[in-house]
């Protein structure tokens, strides 16, 4: 399987201090607790991302949503992504952040004379900026998630 390629992809964080509830759990446990409050933390994003995107005719840009946990080497840093994966979701970052119009000249002109262009007197196309706005409205609530998701793994642990 062809590894995924994000695009238009925002790196999903905490406020939370993971250290310190982590430091609670035995060494061995650490790492599963701390990937899996990453994960709820970066799936509430997308589950509301995905439910602010209309459906279009293919529903391509709406099943395109993925997330993803990333771990560095050292095992200490954690994050996840939320977005689009290529093929499906190329054009997301249109749609999100916005674009210019452009033409592609006069039909009467030959195709190779024809080059890309602005329109003239158009103005630009609005981003409905939908992946910011999840991430904005879901920022406490994930906050408590991640809490949420560690107390249980300490719980689990018996601590």
């Amino acid at each position: 399987m062809p590894k995924e390629t994000f695009r238009g992809a925002v790196q999903v964080t905490t406020d939370v201090d993971m250290d310190k509830l982590l430091a609670k759990l035995p060494q061995d446990l650490r790492r599963k607790a701390a990937r899996d409050a990453v994960k709820a933390n970066v799936m509430a994003v997308a589950r509301d991302y995905k439910g602010r995107i209309p459906r279009g005719p293919t529903g391509n840009l709406k099943n395109s949503v993925k997330w993803k946990v990333i771990e560095y080497r050292s095992g200490t840093i954690w994050y996840g992504l939320a977005g689009h994966i290529k093929p499906t979701g190329n054009h997301a970052h249109l749609i999100n952040l916005g674009h210019n119009v452009y033409s592609r000249g006069p039909k009467n002109e030959s195709l190779a004379k024809r080059e890309v262009r602005p329109k003239s007197g158009t103005a630009r196309v609005a981003g409905k900026r939908y992946l910011h706005k999840a991430i904005i409205s879901t920022r406490k609530k994930r906050d408590k998630i991640v809490v949420d998701s560690l107390k249980k793994s300490i719980e689990k642990a018996g601590g």
